[in-house]
């Protein structure tokens, strides 16, 4: 710790003198300057200010290399970088000076205390990045919870590598909340901590988690050579955070070597949706006869009836709520046959300047064909981000079928119900609902006779469980 006060000292004692003979060379050439550039890549500033570093992870994203854009797989790409823009809040979660929790009954005072910074970040625009290179290497820094771990940047108006600091008093433990799409223009408060999505369409893959520090138990770091704390350690905060880097580097000499504990927060993100893959196919109990002559119809308006179109999200626990009845329209994907799907946040109908056709896909030999692409199973033509916990959805579909002189007809099909499957064995999940985190293929299948059916089945990012089939008849 004395080290760590001298080298505390030291720094304020450069930086002091740096600015004494900046003010002495200034009074005799103003041309002169002397700085020292803060980013957020250092521990602190010359001052002796903490800055404040962010890791994040996915903990449920990721499991599908193949899929590109919307919904999420990744929130950073080596090539092309951030794939979204992230929201993230820090908030005083304990009173430190008292050791008492944040609660509804005193969330009010606490957050509205703007001298000792109640809500310490408030929304701010954030990105996953990656970390600088150490020495030339891809090495990421001491501190971390784990490897994965990719740095988040954060935002000052519309810049990069926006810096923010901890603040000096020990007043508030923070707790860290981050959430994507990033909401524009929007702030909490103790009587309201949502973020509201106005305009969800269904391309929206909306995520969410948070950071909260684990206490460190009497007896378990380091606080001088040889000497181990005698009181807990509790809370994201300046002391929290000192304490934990110096235990560490106290540790890598002592001869009882305790145990390492992580300080730079790490935001697990999950996804706070279900995802609805869907693919048009004959239906398979008919003729084969009428399973060739439904591949001459297309399909148009695949909606999902009274899902919501505007939702809030709460920063505290994640809930997500759709306050309204608005349908969605399904959203475009394509699927090359070898597992590798790309959304787009197009409706899939198109545009009404430029449409575009669903066919129903062909089926001959045991391969689904559309396009000119082969598939064993039926190939991914669309999408819709959907809402979690349901039992069923109900779905409008328009055929596009000809009539006896070949003339095109327009035939809604309306209210056919998409049941949840049963989820996946290794899940741990018993009740059949379409989960947050999951993906579901939903097959329409399309009979001769203009009818329909729909059948869903989990697969994942982490599959749901059995395919759903909706049959149209």
């Amino acid at each position: 710790m004395f080290n760590q006060l001298l080298t505390t000292i030291m720094k304020k004692n450069l930086w002091m003198l740096a600015a004494a003979l900046c003010m002495t060379a200034c009074s005799q050439n103003e041309d002169i300057v002397i700085e020292q550039p803060v980013s957020d890549n250092d521990f602190e500033s010359p001052d002796g200010r903490l800055i404040i570093q962010l890791g994040g992870i996915e903990t449920r994203i990721g499991a599908s290399v193949g899929v590109t854009r919307a919904p999420l797989d990744k929130l950073y790409d080596e090539t092309s970088g951030a794939t979204t823009r992230l929201g993230i809040f820090a908030l005083a979660t304990n009173d430190a000076t008292t050791n008492t929790a944040i609660t509804d009954a005193n969330r009010t005072a606490a957050w509205g205390d703007t001298e000792n910074y109640g809500i310490l970040l408030n929304n701010i625009q954030a990105a996953v990045t990656a970390w600088p290179k150490q020495d030339g290497s891809d090495v990421k820094p001491d501190g971390l919870e784990n490897d994965l771990a990719q740095k988040i940047t954060l935002y000052k108006g519309n810049a990069a590598n926006g810096v923010y600091y901890y603040p000096m008093q020990k007043k508030y433990d923070y707790s860290f909340y981050g959430y994507a799409p990033y909401q524009e223009g929007q702030t909490i408060s103790a009587a309201k901590p949502e973020i509201t999505f106005a305009r969800f369409d269904g391309s929206q893959d909306i995520i969410w988690n948070n950071a909260t520090a684990g206490e460190i138990a009497p007896n378990s770091i380091y606080l001088k050579k040889d000497v181990k704390n005698d009181a807990s350690l509790t809370g994201y905060k300046a002391q929290y955070i000192r304490q934990l880097k110096y235990h560490h580097e106290l540790n890598q000499a002592a001869s009882e070597k305790l145990q390492d504990y992580p300080w730079i927060p790490n935001i697990n993100f999950e996804h706070q949706l279900a995802q609805l893959r869907f693919s048009v196919i004959p239906a398979t109990e008919q003729s084969e006869e009428d399973r060739t002559a439904v591949q001459n119809m297309k399909v148009k308006n695949i909606t999902i009836k009274s899902h919501g179109t505007t939702a809030t999200l709460n920063v505290l626990t994640g809930k997500l709520t759709f306050t309204d009845n608005g349908s969605l329209l399904m959203r475009e994907a394509t699927d090359d046959g070898k597992g590798n799907i790309t959304f787009t946040d197009d409706n899939a109908d198109g545009t009404v300047e430029v449409s575009k056709d669903i066919y129903v896909q062909k089926y001959e030999g045991g391969q689904y064909t559309l396009n000119g692409v082969s598939s064993a199973n039926p190939l991914i033509q669309g999408y819709l981000m959907v809402k979690p916990d349901m039992e069923q959805f109900l779905m409008d579909v328009t055929i596009m079928a000809p009539d006896a002189s070949g003339v095109p007809q327009d035939l809604i099909v309306r209210d056919i119900p998409v049941n949840a499957p049963a989820p996946a064995v290794d899940s741990g999940k018993s009740d059949n609902l379409f989960y947050a985190g999951y993906y579901y293929n939903v097959r329409i299948g399309i009979y001769a006779t203009q009818q329909i059916n729909a059948t869903a089945t989990l697969t994942t990012w982490k599959p749901g469980g059995d395919s759903v089939d909706v049959p149209i008849e």
